[in-house]
């Protein structure tokens, strides 16, 4: 009797466990919120790609040309200023002139580098002129006038 009212007690028990009158609970878990715009960044490999190891190569100035940049000044009927202004203005340069050598009539229509027409002004205009790179200037000076050391004769 003890061995049937165990096993009814069993069968209570197992029954009760798997029937249950309350809905399963379903846990609902939202998506955490994209903080990223860009994909993930590339892993990379701990095997690197390299070339042999040799002797660093002199570098030559020699191979390389020289480049200057070709331009046309067209400016018939002006001023030694006015060119001087505008020659500056294409390179992004500043300017410096007289007042009374930027009143001088020049003519120009040449094609060449920067150098080569700041001459090309200087001679129409009787003028020393100067392309000074470190401080963005073109400068010209009148006739006699030529930048001199500190102390030369």
């Amino acid at each position: 009797m003890i061995r049937r009212v165990t096993i009814a007690a069993v069968m209570v028990i197992t029954l009760a466990a798997c029937s249950s009158s309350s809905e399963p609970v379903v846990k609902i878990e939202p998506y955490k919120v994209a903080y990223r715009q860009s994909p993930p960044e590339p892993v990379y490999s701990r095997v690197m790609w390299a070339h042999p190891p040799r002797p660093i190569m002199p570098k030559s100035t020699e191979d390389a040309p020289y480049l200057l940049p070709q331009i046309s000044f067209q400016l018939p009927d002006t001023t030694v200023g006015e060119a001087v202004e505008a020659l500056a203005q294409t390179m992004g340069y500043r300017w410096d002139y007289p007042s009374n050598v930027g009143k001088r009539k020049i003519h120009l229509r040449l094609d060449g580098t920067i150098e080569e027409v700041l001459k090309e002004i200087g001679r129409q205009g009787g003028v020393q002129t100067m392309l000074d790179h470190e401080q963005r200037l073109v400068r010209v000076m009148g006739e006699g006038v030529l930048p001199s050391l500190p102390g030369g004769k």
